[in-house]
């Protein structure tokens, strides 16, 4: 199973995929990177082979063509019924690959395609299957190539690690992280880039604090290599806007599970979402969200039910859902015990089941299956 570069949520993807064949095989998997790191020793740690094809930059196409060269003997020595590329990236290399040997092939996708050329060139490569992480991501692949089958296997969330009966109270939680007692706490889980909407959620937050005066937020999530003048443009805006103290970026966080327990509502305020698994884990965490009413958050989050959808960049229309959750324990409640019950179905075991059936459906049936 050749694999692209991997990052945040497309890596936890791997691990609960990874980690629920684990207990309960569905198929054998080999994978292979394109590049080393701590991802490699955890997937080894695990009992799969994992094995390093260093890509490059696809600047150089003399590297990119002994890249898949390598690729094609190692797909032949590990003898692979099938290949499934586990990013757009993965499949550029993997497809060309798996297709000189007549192997079958599938990728899996986790994002909207942009419409760049790199989009069109990897949607263009051959695939027996599309696998989309959500129909709205099903849908823009089958407007951009729509000559081939896709089919959806949701994404998945640890239910473990985000299960509120293993994690600290709510009030320990904030004790623990040392926030302030006694005070609303809102919470948004989101890389520092534009189309995370954390601009969004600051302007909201000086419109909540009209209503709710204590009110604390905070952003748990990092830098990003690609804006690196938006931190600073969201720490301006805060100041701007007056908000002191009562807006916090507390940077990347490794606990994130606790930093979501602790929080009375969970914001998630995305442009065009594929489909949003902090989302998913708030509400695996029975927290109330607030999440933008756009593509994939409205596959699973029903306004009113088991979460509050707002317009994507209406500040006025966000602020307005979190306040109405802070003003109503009883609402938080109720739609935080129908939010969990909901998550349950993006479970590690369903994706493993999804992915193990699309991989048996397109092997020939003239060979076995690996």
């Amino acid at each position: 199973m050749p694999l692209g570069e991997l990052r945040g949520g497309v890596e936890r993807m791997l691990l609960n995929l990874l980690r629920a064949n684990q207990a309960n095989p569905r198929a054998e998997y080999a994978i292979a990177f394109l590049e080393d790191g701590p991802l490699v020793e955890q997937v080894q740690a695990m009992g799969y082979r994992a094995d390093v094809f260093p890509s490059g930059r696809l600047r150089n196409p003399l590297r990119y063509i002994k890249t898949v060269r390598a690729i094609r003997r190692w797909i032949q020595e590990v003898d692979a019924k099938a290949v499934l590329s586990w990013a757009a990236k993965g499949h550029l290399y993997a497809g060309p690959a798996a297709r000189r040997l007549d192997i079958p092939t599938s990728w899996y996708v986790h994002s909207l395609p942009d419409g760049y050329w790199m989009d069109r060139l990897i949607t263009g490569l051959h695939a027996d299957v599309v696998l989309c992480c959500g129909r709205t991501a099903e849908q823009a692949q089958r407007r951009m190539w729509p000559h081939r089958e896709t089919q959806v296997a949701y994404i998945a969330v640890d239910l473990d690690e985000f299960d509120p009966e293993r994690l600290p109270s709510p009030e320990a939680a904030r004790q623990q992280l040392e926030l302030p007692e006694g005070k609303p706490v809102v919470v948004m889980v989101a890389r520092l880039q534009r189309w995370k909407g954390v601009h969004v959620f600051v302007e909201a937050a000086a419109l909540v604090r009209k209503s709710h005066a204590e009110a604390q937020f905070f952003v748990v999530g990092g830098d990003h290599w690609a804006e690196p003048n938006y931190p600073e443009e969201l720490r301006a805006q805060s100041e701007a806007l007056g908000l002191g103290d009562a807006v916090r970026f507390v940077g990347l966080q490794r606990n994130v599970p606790m930093w979501m327990q602790a929080a009375d509502v969970l914001v998630h305020a995305s442009f065009d979402e594929p489909t949003g698994t902090v989302i998913i884990e708030g509400m695996a965490l029975g927290k109330p969200v607030v999440a933008a009413r756009t593509g994939g958050p409205m596959e699973f989050v029903e306004d009113g039910v088991c979460g509050r959808l707002a317009m994507p960049g209406d500040a006025n229309e966000l602020a307005a859902a979190i306040s109405d959750l802070l003003a109503d324990p009883a609402q938080r409640t109720l739609l935080g015990a129908e939010a969990r019950r909901r998550a349950a179905y993006f479970s590690a075991d369903r994706l493993a089941d999804d992915v193990a059936a699309t991989m048996a459906k397109i092997v020939r049936t003239d060979t076995a299956t690996a």
